[in-house]
């Protein structure tokens, strides 16, 4: 379960390395996260980013992200949340890590042709 300080210590990491994205939270469905818009270097075009935390499980559990318009489905699970893998460290590992990650794909991949259809 996601403890009061360290919800606190997230959006202060999240003010700090990813101004463009707010809190939010809907306790009666378990959600809380950020969302922001990231914009692509090379196209210009806009990017609806939302991470999900389960407010129950996380960080034990880890967060979804999701990019409207949504990446290739080579970079995406089944559910539509961009596929992040990486070694798990629930003391260091925060909701800007992955928001930062989702900053590097969109850096990476904006403006380039489809790599799956």
């Amino acid at each position: 379960m996601i403890t009061k300080p360290r919800w606190e210590a997230e959006c202060q990491l999240v003010r700090d390395f990813c101004p463009a994205f707010r809190p939010f939270a809907r306790p009666g469905e378990d959600i809380s996260g950020f969302t922001g818009i990231l914009v692509g270097p090379h196209s210009g075009m806009k990017y609806i980013v939302t991470l999900e935390a389960s407010i129950a499980h996380y960080p034990v559990q880890q967060p979804a992200v999701y990019i409207e318009p949504r990446p290739e489905p080579i970079f995406c699970d089944s559910d539509g949340r961009l596929s992040i893998s990486l070694p798990r460290d629930l003391v260091t590992e925060s909701c800007a890590l992955y928001l930062l990650i989702t900053y590097q794909y969109v850096s990476e991949f904006d403006g380039k042709p489809e790599v799956a259809k």
